[in-house]
């Protein structure tokens, strides 16, 4: 049989273009020139395809790879080769594709079309299809295998993708392990802290920010449960607050809507009058009256209300015009380099005198500086949170602590942090 017919056979029996076979018998010190041969005709086909082709030995160590490593997962062959299978694999599977293809292994069967969840170099997460057969030493047993990997489709990649969004986010809902942080609020007049802000921690890999949580569950249809969750969280924690700080919770107006959230509301032992809802929503709301139908009752109660991420863009103003809010808070992207940037002073100088209007109290979010909180102190902004002042906290000790905590302050220079920092 001739090489072609060779590759023609393997090709039809495995549904794999192999970049070379790896001879794994047991004593032998050389391969024979047919297999040569044939390795030398399968790595020239292997360099016609963006498949990742690949071989291992009974260890689970890479023997042999080709170019359409480093195209999909962003390793050149060479830095693979003695590395282990399994840490290509998202570490969330590993354990499982360990024992399934040590089963496979005592079997002497391979596995074909199986997606798997990779990690790439940089860290992003790649969906793949994979197939493989057993490599056989002289023996007859299992001596390692080569297989072939691509990217799914991208109809099945989404889907794969969004499969693996709900599971974690039915986990964090199952185990009830949101965590809350609460990050203090200050009075620039007095220096006195006056409240809180509570933020929802995820301890769950993959380690990511709060918002892409949400905007996963979002994506998936649980941003609700997720968000309803985060607020229960919050204010089952709030009796262990100094009783004189408000809290401000978030919500985003898909959640405000739905009826579980004014029950959870009223359910709960707090006071309405001790919060501040926080409406996160960047986007423009095509209809205000559910939101508005929502919050109407909770409001008569002493509920108070508060229109993020001011200066950030036309909805957010928009939203201060419809719900009229008790707060409104400057965005980072404003406060930050204010003390640098006359354009940034004159839109918050311009927000301070619209909410004298509304008599609505000002807080400036992300203060990192002494300059921007000098700033803020000089256009009369009324409260100010960020990392200058103090870093969220999750240690109920340090939240009993803050009581009657006071930040000094001469004219509008900070001296000290008072214990905040």
């Amino acid at each position: 049989m001739t090489s072609s017919a060779w590759v023609l056979a393997l090709t039809g029996l495995a549904g794999l273009l192999l970049v070379r076979v790896t001879w794994l018998a047991v004593g032998a010190t050389s391969a024979s020139r047919h297999v040569q041969r044939l390795e030398q005709t399968l790595a020239s086909l292997a360099e016609t395809t963006h498949d990742w082709i690949w071989s291992t030995d009974r260890t689970g160590r890479l023997t042999s790879s080709n170019a359409g490593s480093y195209a999909l997962l962003g390793y050149p062959p060479d830095d693979l080769i003695g590395m282990e299978a399994y840490q290509l694999i998202d570490a969330a599977h590993r354990a499982e594709w360990r024992e399934r293809v040590g089963d496979l292994g005592r079997l002497g069967k391979g596995w074909s079309d199986v997606t798997l969840h990779m990690r790439h170099r940089s860290g992003m997460l790649v969906d793949m299809e994979c197939s493989a057969t057993p490599i056989r030493g002289r023996d007859g047993r299992v001596a390692g295998f080569q297989g072939t990997a691509r990217p799914l489709p991208a109809d099945r990649a989404l889907a794969s993708s969004r499969a693996r969004q709900r599971d974690r986010i039915e986990r964090v809902l199952t185990e009830q392990s949101i965590r809350i942080a609460f990050q203090p609020i200050v009075s620039l007049s007095t220096g006195a802290m006056v409240g809180v802000e509570a933020l929802a921690r995820f301890d769950q890999e993959p380690y990511q920010p709060p918002d892409i949580w949400l905007r996963e569950a979002a994506e998936v249809g649980l941003d609700v449960s997720l968000e309803l969750q985060a607020l229960k969280a919050a204010l089952d924690n709030i009796a262990i607050l100094p009783v004189g700080l408000y809290v401000s919770i978030n919500a985003s107006p898909r959640t405000i809507a739905d009826p579980a959230f004014l029950d959870l509301l009223l359910s709960h032992e707090t006071p309405l009058t001790r919060l501040v809802l926080e409406i996160t929503e960047h986007e423009s709301i095509p209809d205000y009256r559910p939101l508005t139908n929502a919050l109407g009752y909770a409001r008569s109660l002493g509920l108070r209300l508060a229109v993020d991420d001011a200066g950030s863009g036309y909805a957010s103003f928009r939203h201060i015009l419809t719900l009229r809010p008790d707060y409104i808070k400057l965005d980072r992207d404003l406060t930050a380099g204010i003390d640098t940037d006359a354009a940034r002073r004159a839109l918050a100088s311009a927000v301070v005198m619209f909410a004298l209007e509304l008599d609505a109290v000002v807080t400036a979010e992300g203060v990192e500086t002494a300059g921007e909180l000098d700033t803020l102190c000089s256009l009369s902004v009324d409260a100010a949170q960020g990392y200058y002042l103090a870093r969220p906290s999750t240690d109920a000790n340090e939240w009993a602590r803050w009581a009657g905590r006071r930040l000094r302050l001469v004219g509008r220079e900070p001296l000290a942090l008072s214990g905040f920092a």
